[in-house]
């Protein structure tokens, strides 16, 4: 299959995610690894700095009044004005964004084309940054299982340990290649910090068990989803990278009540109270490695970002959640990931412009990358390479 040209002459070895692939030999990558070559987009518009909102947010890293997430009426905040600004990557959105480990780690995007769904792109692409999200080129590896490819995770406790969850199976990435390490079929992984043997995943099959677990590298997998309650599944797993025995899911979302979940080492879930009275939240979620802080989007009233110092509180009941950011009723937020900034955290997001007047709250703009260097409370646009439409 041939791949679209980038305007900037990029060839991205990406694969298109459609189901029903049939299992083949896994794909190794050329014995002369290319060199990435450099995408910084050119003919960028001027992107304005989103404005911090009314009333100031709470910062993560200082002391705020906590809010419990039960029995608590919404808060009455001012809507955000909040202008989300084109990008270069119109009609293509970030699918998954990995942050790994360092100062500054390396930037992973995967990349797909609109609309979006929960089975993934027909064509992803696979970029890196190793200057915080200033250039972006192809990984070197491009991606395995042409056409299948659902999600791509990370090892964070070593670099560029990457998995692929595809229609073929979970690849790992050695280095120099991608090695098929299991036939099982997986939305995405989530990999025990200083433990690559044991990894979570959430199946792509979940009515033989929501979430999986191998403890011996991928060659064999069992149930680990005793007491989720959902109902088609599990859209992320996250694992407390200081606590193995703290892990977290969000549910695929269908009716109103909490989506979010929370479990142990043993594969034991319990429903987890969210903010404003078990408000809906979004797919997305980030823990702060350096002290466990769980980080949500609520969708209504508006798009509003929480957080949580104590997620793994013994009674779940005693969960406390504070409020980040309001991002006002215009503006739709999905949460992809967090890592190292010169200033601290740094959290990455989609934003979407919103016409909340809209019955169907349709989307009026493409989803357009950002990140807040300050824990959320204001956001800018990363910009990336100019893909083909």
């Amino acid at each position: 299959m041939k791949r679209p040209t980038l305007l900037l002459v990029l060839l991205v070895c990406a694969a298109s995610v459609v189901s029903g692939c049939k299992l083949g030999p896994a794909p190794t990558a050329p014995a002369d690894t290319p060199t990435p070559r450099d995408l910084t987009p050119t003919h960028v518009p001027a992107t304005p700095t989103l404005p911090t909102p009314t009333p100031t947010p709470v910062p993560p890293t200082t002391t705020a009044p906590v809010v419990s997430a039960t029995n608590t009426p919404s808060p009455e905040l001012a809507p955000s004005a909040t202008p989300v600004p084109t990008s270069p990557q119109e009609r293509w959105q970030v699918r998954t964004l990995l942050a790994g480990p360092g100062e500054p780690g390396r930037l992973y995007a995967l990349i797909g084309d609109l609309p979006a769904g929960f089975d993934g792109a027909r064509t992803p692409w696979f970029l890196i940054s190793d200057d915080y999200g200033e250039n972006w080129s192809d990984f070197p590896g491009g991606l395995p299982a042409q056409e299948c490819v659902r999600n791509v995770n990370l090892d964070y406790a070593t670099p560029d340990a990457l998995y692929a969850s595809t229609c073929q199976g979970l690849y790992r990435w050695s280095g120099s290649e991608w090695t098929l390490i299991a036939p099982q079929e997986t939305r995405m992984v989530a990999v025990v910090y200083g433990k690559p043997e044991v990894i979570w995943a959430a199946n792509f099959r979940p009515r033989a068990g929501a979430v999986i677990r191998s403890s011996d590298g991928g060659a064999s997998w069992t149930a680990a989803a005793d007491g989720l309650v959902h109902f088609n599944g599990v859209a992320n797993v996250a694992i407390d990278p200081r606590d193995s025995n703290a892990l977290y899911g969000v549910i695929m979302p269908k009716y109103a009540g909490s989506y979010l979940r929370r479990g142990t080492g043993g594969g034991q879930w319990k429903t987890m109270p969210t903010p404003l009275d078990n408000s809906q939240i979004g797919v997305g979620m980030t823990i702060d490695g350096a002290n466990g802080a769980l980080y949500v989007v609520v969708k209504v009233p508006s798009h509003q970002l929480w957080r949580s110092i104590n997620p793994n509180m013994p009674d779940v009941d005693e969960v406390q959640w504070e409020l980040v950011h309001d991002f006002g009723r215009d503006v739709q937020v999905e949460l992809l990931a967090s890592g190292w900034s010169p200033g601290g955290l740094a959290l990455y997001a989609n934003l979407s412009p919103l016409d909340w007047q809209d019955a169907s709250y349709a989307l009026v703009g493409d989803p357009v990358l950002h990140r807040s260097l300050d824990g959320g409370r204001t956001w800018t646009p990363l910009l990336l390479p100019v893909l083909p439409t």
